[in-house]
């Protein structure tokens, strides 16, 4: 037969307190992440697309390497960018990076609700992006 175990009041004492500290973490770590999530996201109401624009983008790579500095291949990007004004705060301009479809699906003088994160489209009206690739549009 085996014995019963008993615990004295403190070892349950600190049991019961070691629990919490840990729950109370873990509470913490979710709060925390729920607010990184939000932060740097910013909805509109009603904007409208006020112009679009491209630009190319030239990257050298430089680095150090045996005490000489050499540099990488040049690369270039095709960088779609898109200004929106927001409707509810008069003269408020939004401009965000976009990718080549949405793009090419969006029409000077669109109106709808904005959603963006950090710099990037989130979504406009029913238009949306599909895939967390799309979210960063740029490395």
């Amino acid at each position: 037969m085996m014995q019963q175990l008993s615990f004295s009041p403190v070892e349950n004492i600190l049991t019961v307190l070691f629990a919490a500290a840990i729950l109370g973490y873990l509470l913490y770590l979710l709060v925390r992440s729920l607010r990184n999530r939000q932060r740097g996201y910013h909805t509109v109401n009603r904007a409208k697309v006020y112009s679009k624009a491209q630009a190319t983008a030239v990257n050298q790579p430089v680095y150090l390497a045996n005490g000489t500095v050499n540099s990488g291949v040049t690369e270039a990007e095709n960088v779609k960018t898109v200004i929106f004004e927001n409707l509810e705060k008069e003269g408020e301009q939004i401009t965000l990076e976009v990718s080549d479809r949405i793009y090419g699906e969006l029409q000077e003088g669109d109106c709808a609700s904005l959603s963006c994160r950090d710099g990037k489209l989130v979504s406009f009206g029913a238009l949306q992006n599909r895939d967390d690739r799309e979210r960063s549009f740029r490395g």
